[in-house]
């Protein structure tokens, strides 16, 4: 249980560092649109 709290809590880390990206790109940082899209087709 403790082991699925920890990852649970990685993985939530994780997603809201990628949020951060990816409200970064919208406000126009550069970074491939390649890339950007990439993410979503998965």
């Amino acid at each position: 249980v403790k082991d699925d709290g920890a990852k649970r809590t990685i993985l939530n880390s994780i997603v809201g560092t990628l949020d951060i990206s990816i409200r970064n790109l919208h406000h126009g940082e550069s970074f491939p649109g390649v890339s950007y899209n990439t993410f979503f087709s998965i």
